[in-house]
This record gives structure tokens, C-alpha cells and sequence, in this order.
């Protein structure tokens, strides 16, 4: 994840992904695992995170979202 402020490693975040195809939220926790410094960048910190207490549901709409992406980056509409 990317972030404009500095966590710290060991921290714990809420966080809420609005996902476009579902109307609930998916609201997790994550601590961070690792912090990373990205130079002449908007967000110049780069978060790793590790998700806590991940209900079942919603690790599969998350998949599904994250799958769908990967499928539309990888075979983009044609140009008009």
C-alpha cells in the first residue's frame, strides 16, 4: 500500500476497501510488516501489510476483485 505519511512497523490500521461491484465495504485490519522510502513520488511510502481476522467473504470478494484487474491489465479494451 501506499501512503503519504510515515508508519512505523509492528502498527495497526483499519482499513476499508470500497470495492466498485459491491455496495458493503471490505473493512479490515493490517499490520504493517515492512516500510519502504519511493524518492520523487506522490505517495512516497510504501507499506507492507499483512491483513488480520480477514472474514471468509470478504478474502473471496477481494480475490475476485484483484483477479478481475489482473484479467483487464492484462488484456486491455480494444482502442476506439
Amino acid at each position: 500500500m501506499e501512503a503519504l505519511q510515515k508508519f512505523e512497523p509492528g502498527m495497526c490500521l483499519q482499513l476499508n476497501f470500497n470495492l466498485q461491484e459491491y455496495a458493503a465495504p471490505v473493512i479490515v485490519n493490517a499490520n504493517i510488516v515492512w516500510i519502504d522510502y519511493k524518492k520523487q513520488s506522490y505517495f512516497p511510502f510504501v507499506l507492507g501489510l499483512q491483513f488480520a481476522n480477514l472474514a471468509a467473504a470478504d478474502l473471496l470478494r477481494l480475490r475476485d476483485y484483484i483477479n478481475q484487474a489482473i484479467q483487464q491489465e492484462e488484456n486491455p479494451p480494444p482502442a476506439t
